[in-house]
């Protein structure tokens, strides 16, 4: 696993990586009879990169999320949740973090809501507290206005009656 990575932080430290690349790592954990271990090894090859792909790629890297999301899994959806959380730690380190710029914000905070927030959604995941965690990290970097998004919306889901919390 650690020499995989090498090369691929090679190729995307180099502008080289490809949407190949990605959809063959990303089809290591959608083989059927892989092993949680080898599915946690992926995920944090994928945290390793994400910073150093271009804004297509990480396009396609959210579409594969999507997909995982909706499968209902809940030892998956688990997995996915500590995955976004790390995502936006490392999103949040970047030298860049505090200009108000952000590679992943808005598609983190969106899948990580879809996945916690709904009515339906399983307590475990509520009880991460993945939300206010990562949005805590987004605030005490410059980015409030994720904060103040995401506490409307959370408003609008309880007078709406569509929230876990209802």
């Amino acid at each position: 696993a650690e020499l995989v990575l090498k090369m691929l932080q090679v190729l995307a430290c180099s502008g080289l990586i490809r949407g190949e690349h990605l959809d063959m790592l990303w089809a290591v954990t959608e083989a059927e009879g892989t092993f949680d271990v080898v599915k946690s090894n992926v995920y944090a090859m994928i945290q390793e990169l994400a910073g150093h792909l271009d804004k297509s790629l990480l396009e396609q890297l959210f579409a594969k999320f999507e997909v995982l999301a909706r499968g209902k899994c809940l030892a998956d959806s688990m997995r996915l949740l500590e995955l976004l959380r790390k995502l936006a730690t490392s999103d949040t380190a970047r030298p860049d973090a505090t200009n108000k710029t952000s590679l992943m914000a808005e598609r983190l905070l969106d899948m990580i809501w879809q996945l916690t927030m709904p009515a339906d959604a399983p307590p475990e995941l509520l009880a991460t507290d993945a939300m206010p965690d990562v949005l805590r990290q987004y605030g005490g970097h410059g980015h409030r206005e994720y904060c103040d998004m995401y506490l409307q919306r959370c408003v609008e889901a309880l007078r709406a009656r569509q929230s876990v919390f209802t």
